[in-house]
């Protein structure tokens, strides 16, 4: 619970969020003064009182609750303002308390949010079960064994919610294994479906034969005949051995599988490669005749065609399935979720898995929620209530009606997902052992003359935008020039000018104009506030519209002087820069979609800082203490300078050795150059692309990861990152954002 207060028009309101400290879970009800001398307020800093004078009464409350302490957060730069944060369970002491005084107005935390938070406290206090509970439900033994015991926890849940769930853990904590492992209990109900990106769909075929293959490793000691079936030895040996295992909360394995009969409970058969059929086509077969098919995996390039053309996928053909990256079902409308939804409702079992399951905005989640159950009504109470701005709450963060919530509700269904579908760890509190992840910015400063006028051209086209990307460049352009132009200027004293100078130099002069306007109708608006702000505004814009319209005129025209000055401009002579490629920067489209200057402006920046990493990453292969390096950049141009400005070659003998990993990088020699780069110590390098190599990926064997270019959502950045920061690193994992 948080306190916090807050000025209003008519009088101080104190904002009340309650927050659980052990599941993570937030509430939130208000308390409004009616009188500004209400005691709990500090009446020498009105209007915007402290709540010092509750604290003796929230540490008498707190105390006697028994929840535990009462901490008190100073604000900065305040020795009094601050937040306190309050256990739950004295919840309803101080609100009690808080109603007591007939000056307050007090809205309360509706009960089924209390008892759906009690629901996801009752399951952080469960324990995770034990190796042999899992063995006894149905998991072969040697990947029960081989589970962590906050993995046994995620299996646990699945089965808890009967094979219909959210698996929704950080990148790096073993999603796939413990979807695996949840999925063998319901082995009778198979063939099984996995659904995942077309560059995974070999990764999974792996991992099914690595943890359930009869040749597996894993597995070579749990059977005795060879195929794994309940009368294996090791099978055997747990459930006469394994007596009923006494836990932390006074209940037994015994006690728990008599509550949960309904779980299968026979070993399944293990895995031989033909069991599995790894669909690369939409003509392939889904069952063939020859090959007992046991596992289907397929790609979501594949689903629609399948579904909707070829007919071989109807709801109800798989009453298991695996949607791994769930997140790729975010956009209703798209053929791929229109597809997909009727036949994972139809499914008995559906597992998601995905550790953005919202890469964005909280209306993302409502087609991997509608799958899994009727714990919300209908879409439009989710939208309405989750997804699109309170009216009444004019405080709320960046809800301007993008679909993004606002604090209060995307607290609420963060409580409601983790009490009911999906359940969520974060490395931090599972991999204590964990070495960090270390951020850090590596400046580059332009030298090329032709790039930085380009920078120049297109920064100018976004700032005579008007919407939000126009501003933040007018602002960006500001600061800079308060912190002095990166360009170089044109001297009066010179007797030549290169092109670009020219144009920088005609740019400068709208700069200057543009200043000088818009001070002169700052001054000419100065008393008019008696037409009111919306007039005033209106003005505004008219007046400044007007003013970029004649300094677009100017800037033609000075274009055209250059063009036209028989080599010399402004009495000097124009000599060639090398910028141009063969492309006279006076030609081509005046006119620019703000989407299009800005995919140039990000093509640019990657190519900006190209020849720098070249030459750090040399540096960086002459050193044999250095190890292994990842370098993730977008576009394809971008990767291949790099991989050819470095000279990185795989021939023999080569000391420049590396992998690649595009999207024009087929599966399986996807999959080869992972486990090349894991375990090849000739191989130091990892060229990849942020979105192909962002999943599916397993790249521990580096602790060293560099970004030449950063992408649109810092949530595919994460999961680059995560690549390296995972189960099995044994280093501090050093990201490094060239920027």
């Amino acid at each position: 619970m948080v306190l916090s207060t807050s000025p209003d028009n008519t009088c101080p309101r104190t904002t009340v969020r309650s927050f659980c400290s052990r599941c993570g879970l937030w509430y939130e009800f208000t308390v409004t003064a009616t009188t500004p001398s209400c005691y709990y307020y500090d009446p020498s800093r009105a209007p915007q009182p402290s709540l010092s004078g509750l604290r003796k009464h929230i540490k008498k409350i707190t105390r006697d609750a028994g929840a535990g302490n009462a901490i008190f957060d100073k604000e900065k730069g305040s020795s009094t303002e601050g937040r306190w944060r309050i256990p739950i369970g004295a919840y309803h002491a101080l609100h009690t308390f808080l109603r007591s005084d007939p000056c307050n107005e007090v809205t309360a935390i509706p009960d089924y949010q209390l008892r759906i938070a009690s629901l996801g406290r009752a399951r952080l206090d469960k324990s995770y079960p034990s190796s042999k509970k899992l063995i006894r439900r149905g998991v072969p033994a040697g990947l029960a064994n081989a589970l962590a015991p906050y993995q046994r926890g995620g299996v646990d849940f699945i089965l808890e919610k009967n094979g219909k769930a959210l698996l929704a853990d950080e990148m790096g904590l073993g999603k796939t294994i413990q979807s695996i492992a949840a999925m063998t209990c319901y082995e009778s109900e198979w063939p099984i479906l996995v659904v995942c990106p077309s560059s995974a769909r070999y990764h999974w075929e792996q991992e099914f034969l690595h943890w359930l293959g009869i040749d597996s490793v894993v597995n070579k000691n749990t059977s005795s005949n060879g195929e794994g079936n309940d009368d294996s030895e090791a099978s055997k040996s747990l459930l006469q051995d394994g007596g009923d295992e006494q836990k932390s909360d006074g209940s037994s394995d015994s006690d728990d599988d008599a509550n949960n009969q309904r779980h299968p409970k026979r070993t399944m058969r293990l895995l031989r490669k033909f069991h599995i059929n790894t669909l690369t086509s939409s003509k392939a077969v889904l069952f063939p005749p020859c090959c007992q098919t046991r596992v289907v995996i397929c790609s979501y390039g594949l689903i629609p065609t399948l579904i909707n053309k070829s007919k071989k996928i109807k709801p109800g053909t798989f009453k298991c399935i695996l949607v791994d990256e769930s997140h790729m079902l975010k956009c209703k409308n798209s053929q791929r979720t229109k597809a997909m939804l009727p036949v994972l409702k139809a499914a008995s079992r559906c597992v998601l898995l995905s550790g953005t399951p919202a890469l964005a905005r909280p209306k993302e989640l409502w087609p991997q929620l509608s799958v899994l159950g009727d714990w919300w009504v209908d879409e439009n109470s989710f939208i309405e209530k989750y997804v699109r701005p309170a009216a009444k709450d004019k405080t709320n963060n960046g809800d301007d009606g993008t679909g993004e919530g606002n604090t209060t509700s995307r607290a609420e269904l963060h409580t409601l997902l983790t009490s009911t579908v999906m359940i969520r760890r974060v490395k931090a509190d599972m991999l204590k052992s964990l070495p960090p992840k270390l951020r850090e910015l590596a400046y580059i400063t332009l030298q090329d003359e032709g790039l930085k006028y380009r920078f120049n051209k297109y920064m100018a086209l976004l700032r005579e935008g008007s919407g939000t990307l126009g501003k933040l460049a007018r602002t960006h352009h500001v600061e800079n020039a308060q912190k002095g132009s990166s360009f170089h200027s044109v001297s009066d004293g010179d007797h030549s000018i290169t092109v670009a100078q020219a144009l920088h130099k005609i740019d400068l002069e709208a700069d200057e104009q543009h200043r000088i306007g818009m001070d002169q109708i700052q001054k000419s608006l100065i008393g008019s506030t008696h037409l009111g702000e919306e007039s005033t505004e209106l003005r505004l814009q008219s007046m400044e519209a007007a003013l970029v319209q004649k300094i677009n005129d100017h800037r033609k025209k000075r274009k055209i002087e250059l063009k036209n000055g028989n080599g010399f401009f402004d009495g000097k002579k124009i000599i060639e820069s090398s910028f141009l490629d063969n492309e006279s920067p006076l030609e081509g489209k005046e006119e620019m979609t703000r989407k299009s200057v800005l995919n140039e402006l990000y093509k640019m920046t990657g190519a900006a800082k190209v020849p720098a990493i070249i030459q750090k990453l040399k540096q960086w292969l002459n050193d044999p203490t250095k190890g292994k390096l990842c370098i993730f950049a977008h576009h394809l141009s971008v990767l291949d300078d790099i991989q050819s400005g470095a000279d990185l070659s795989n021939a023999p003998g080569s000391k420049t050795k590396f992998i690649r990993i595009d999207g024009a990088t087929m599966p399986k020699v996807r999959q080869e150059s992972i486990s090349s780069f894991q375990n090849d110590p000739t191989v130091r390098v990892a060229v990849l692309g942020i979105t192909a190599a962002g999943v599916a990926v397993t790249l521990t064997a580096s602790s060293n990861i560099w970004f030449a270019e950063l992408f649109w959502t810092p949530a595919i950045m994460i999961q680059a990152e995560d690549r390296c920061h995972r189960i099995g690193q044994q280093s501090n994992v050093r990201c490094v954002y060239f920027q």
